[in-house]
């Protein structure tokens, strides 16, 4: 039985953002294929909580649209 790992990673929705994470780069770097990437809405998920990692603030005071990128391997 071969294991599966998912790594799921939420960002702001915009070009700024993929390019500043390159997220395929990182993934390839991880031995993981290029990530599926899916729209989230955050207000569907009553507990979930958004923290910026630049700063205290919350991306989600700010922006509105949200992407999920899954990595797996």
């Amino acid at each position: 039985m071969k294991s599966v790992v998912l790594v799921v990673i939420s960002t702001v929705d915009s070009p700024l953002y993929e390019g500043a994470f390159k997220m395929d780069d990182a993934a390839k770097k991880a031995g993981f294929a290029a990530p599926e990437i899916y729209t989230f809405t955050p207000k569907d998920y009553p507990a979930y909580s958004h923290q910026n990692t630049a700063d205290e603030e919350a991306a989600i005071n700010e922006h509105t649209a949200f992407a999920i990128f899954v990595f797996s391997a």
